[in-house]
């Protein structure tokens, strides 16, 4: 009989002791199973960034200390490891995801948490509030009579602006 493996622990990995799901493009996907592979941790089955073939996950400070070497390596200004997570952040806000799975992928418990952190990413929220807000009223009066006054829209019965 073959000596068999010790079983693989999964621990809950995040600060808050909860477990933590991403998805994950098909091409990074092939780039971890790769690295798997090299160092003998069978797809799916362990931990692909450790030492003993996928039994115990690298410690968080090992990460962080091989970044600060590769960075200062290439010559990149002094940055946080930690930085790259608000960089990624802010570039998925900026490029139009929603802050609810901006939140989900970075475990914030709360949307509000994320908000508080990345409200300043939102592009042309205001802006787009008020595009909308106009295209919603256009519609709503479309075909309506023009006011006398020549304002844009006629009087339904609501509050009068105070003069």
């Amino acid at each position: 009989m073959g000596r068999s493996k010790p079983p693989i622990r999964r621990p809950l990995t995040t600060k808050t002791r909860r477990s933590h799901v991403v998805d994950l493009d098909p091409g990074t996907c092939r780039i971890l199973a790769r690295h798997a592979a090299t160092v003998g941790t069978p797809v799916g089955e362990g931990f692909v960034f450790s030492d003993d073939g996928g039994v115990t996950a690298w410690k968080p400070n090992r990460v962080t200390k091989a970044f600060g070497r590769h960075r200062k390596a290439v010559g990149l200004r002094p940055f946080r490891l930690h930085d790259l997570r608000h960089f990624m952040a802010t570039q998925m806000l900026e490029a139009g995801v929603p802050i609810v799975t901006v939140s989900r992928r970075l475990a914030h418990r709360r949307v509000s948490t994320t908000l508080d952190h990345y409200a300043h990413s939102v592009p042309g929220g205001d802006a787009q509030a008020s595009a909308v807000l106009r295209a919603v009223l256009e519609t709503s009066t479309a075909g309506a009579p023009a006011a006398e006054d020549g304002a844009d829209a006629p009087d339904r019965g609501g509050a009068q602006p105070e003069s």
